[in-house]
């Protein structure tokens, strides 16, 4: 964690207020201030273990045990928005939104271990290329890369499509998709984070 808050952060966020509509009051301990943490995206980079570990300190024994359960879901939240370049805004993580975010992203998990990768489809002179094509997309539809998300964001049509649209009400993603899954297809970056996935 930081050891002091940036003026880009504190300024266009109230962390304290924030984490008082999760639920922490002024009479339970005020963690993130003893840890530093001035912005939501600081507790991505405070990292899940270390979160968890912050919790179990003796000194934060009062902290309910559901807004721990927020704040973590809402740390997986924060990371999914970064990784797409969603703003880190109050109303998009509003108590509703982190609700619907940890809905998404259960159903994301449980698609990871339900499906097992198959092997890539080899390409044969007597087949034809867009039914090699479509073997070749099915393949990648159940083949998963960092956040969960499906390999077919890599070879969809718009490499680098911008800012995503502003969320549906009481959503984690947008009016325009059916789940968070869908958009994070279109949305997530093919760059440098992406390496390990181009490699799968």
């Amino acid at each position: 964690p930081k050891n002091s808050p940036s003026t880009t952060t504190t300024s266009a966020f109230d962390m304290t207020r924030w984490l008082c509509t999760l639920g922490l009051t002024s009479h339970h301990p005020q963690f993130h201030l003893e840890e530093n943490i001035f912005h939501p995206s600081d507790l991505v980079e405070l990292e899940e273990l270390t979160l968890r570990d912050v919790f179990s300190k003796k000194s934060n024994a009062t902290i309910p045990a559901l807004f721990r359960q927020r704040v973590l879901n809402a740390r997986l939240l924060v990371e999914v928005f970064l990784a797409i370049g969603r703003p880190i805004t109050m109303a998009n993580l509003s108590i509703t939104i982190i609700q619907n975010f940890r809905l998404q992203w259960k159903y994301m998990q449980e698609a990871v271990e339900k499906k097992e990768a198959g092997d890539f489809p080899v390409h044969k002179s007597d087949v034809d290329s867009l039914i090699y094509e479509e073997s070749c997309k099915a393949c990648l539809q159940t083949t998963f890369g960092r956040l969960g998300v499906p390999l077919t964001y890599l070879i969809r049509a718009v490499e680098k499509p911008g800012a995503p649209p502003p969320l549906a009400p009481g959503k984690c993603f947008s009016a325009e998709y059916n789940s968070l899954v869908d958009e994070l297809i279109d949305y997530l970056p093919i760059d440098a984070s992406a390496r390990n996935d181009n490699k799968a």
